[in-house]
C-alpha cells in the first residue's frame, strides 16, 4: 500500500516537475483503483464491464487523469518525431492479423493511429510492427521500443520498466473449456486436478500461478494455438481476458468452445499502453488518451469492433 511521500520526489523528480506529476497519477490509478475492483466485484454483471464497478473505475481514472493532466492540449506536439511501435498479434479483437501479415489491425491499433493524428509522431518504416508480449517486453527494457500495446495490463511488475497512459478498458479474467472434452467444467473450481493453459507474460499468468492450488499449469506464447489445444482436448482449459476469449469463441464456433463462471480477477486486467520508462513522450500520450475518452472516440471504435 502506498504510505505519504514526506519527501515529495518521484524517481529522483522533484513535486513542481509536470512529469512528477504524471508519474504521481499513475501510481495512484494503479494502487487505488485494484482496491475499489475488489469492493465492487461482486456489483459487477457477470460477464461484461458495463456495470457499476467498470463505470467507478473508468470515472475515477478520468478524475485523476484531468487532475494532474495539463488543461489544454495542442495538435502536433510530436511533429518530427519518429516511434518504433509494437503490438501483441493474438489479442483480436484488440490488435491481430488479417489478410496482410505484416500490418496487424484491431481495437489498440486504431487508438495508436488517432494518437498518432492528434500528436504528430511518424512511426518508423510507417507501420506498426507485431510482436509477442514476451518480445516486446525484452525490447522495452533494452531501449528498442517506444510504444508497446495489444490487450496489455498494467502491473506492478511491468511499472518496473515502463510508464503508462491512462487505463482506458477494465475486464476480468475467464474460463474456458471444450464442450466436447471437458463439458464438466462450469466454474473456476471446477478447474481442481485439470491442466490449465495461461498466456506466458501475462497478468493473468501471474494470477493463476499466484492464487490457484491444485491445478497444472502450462504457458503458452501463442494464445490463438492454444485455443486449438483446448478444443483438440490436449488440455483441459485456458485462462485469459474475457473480451478477447469472447472474440475468438464467436469468430470459430467449430472449435465448440464455451466460457463459464464468472469474471475474476478484474483488478489484474485494467488495459493501457506502454512507453519507455521516463520517456519524454509519456506526458503527451497520457493527455491525447484522456482526449480521446473524453471526446467518445474510445467509444466509437468499441462499437465498431464490438466490443463490450
Amino acid at each position: 500500500m502506498m504510505g505519504k511521500c514526506k519527501n515529495s520526489s518521484i524517481n529522483g523528480l522533484e513535486e513542481g516537475d509536470p512529469v512528477y506529476k504524471l508519474k504521481l497519477t499513475n501510481l495512484k490509478i494503479f494502487y487505488i483503483l485494484p482496491k475499489i475492483s475488489n469492493k465492487l466485484e461482486k456489483q459487477g454483471s457477470k460477464f461484461g464491464t458495463g456495470g457499476i464497478m467498470s463505470k467507478t473505475l473508468l470515472a475515477l481514472s478520468m478524475a485523476m487523469a484531468c487532475a494532474f493532466s495539463s488543461n489544454a492540449m495542442a495538435d502536433g506536439e510530436l511533429n518530427g518525431v519518429s516511434l518504433l511501435v509494437y503490438v501483441e498479434p493474438t489479442t483480436a479483437p484488440f490488435a491481430f492479423l488479417e489478410d496482410d501479415f505484416t500490418k496487424p489491425v484491431g481495437f489498440d491499433v486504431d487508438v495508436i493511429y488517432e494518437l498518432q493524428k492528434r500528436l504528430g509522431f511518424s512511426l518508423q518504416e510507417d507501420r506498426i510492427f507485431p510482436l509477442l508480449r514476451s518480445d516486446q517486453f525484452e525490447r522495452m527494457k533494452a531501449g528498442q521500443a517506444d510504444l508497446i500495446a495489444g490487450g496489455m495490463s498494467l502491473t506492478a511488475d511491468r511499472a518496473e520498466f515502463m510508464d503508462f497512459t491512462p487505463i482506458y478498458f477494465n475486464t476480468g479474467l475467464v474460463v474456458v473449456h471444450s464442450k466436447l472434452h471437458t463439458p464438466e467444467i462450469k466454474s473456476l473450481e471446477d478447474l481442481e486436478g485439470k491442466t490449465v493453459l495461461v498466456s506466458a507474460n501475462s497478468s493473468g499468468e501471474s494470477y493463476v500461478k499466484n492464487n490457484l492450488k491444485n491445478i497444472k499449469i502450462e504457458s503458452i506464447a501463442n494464445l490463438t494455438l492454444g485455443f486449438f489445444d483446448v478444443a483438440q482436448g490436449k488440455v483441459d482449459a485456458i485462462i485469459y481476458d474475457y473480451p478477447i476469449c469472447e472474440y475468438l469463441i464467436a469468430t470459430m464456433p467449430s472449435l465448440q468452445l464455451e466460457a463459464v463462471g464468472e469474471l475474476f480477477a478484474r483488478e489484474d486486467s485494467q488495459y493501457t499502453m506502454g512507453l519507455k520508462r521516463d520517456s519524454p513522450y509519456t506526458r503527451y500520450f497520457f493527455n491525447a488518451m484522456t482526449a480521446l475518452r473524453m471526446d467518445g472516440t474510445l467509444d466509437r471504435l468499441r462499437e465498431k469492433w464490438k466490443i463490450k
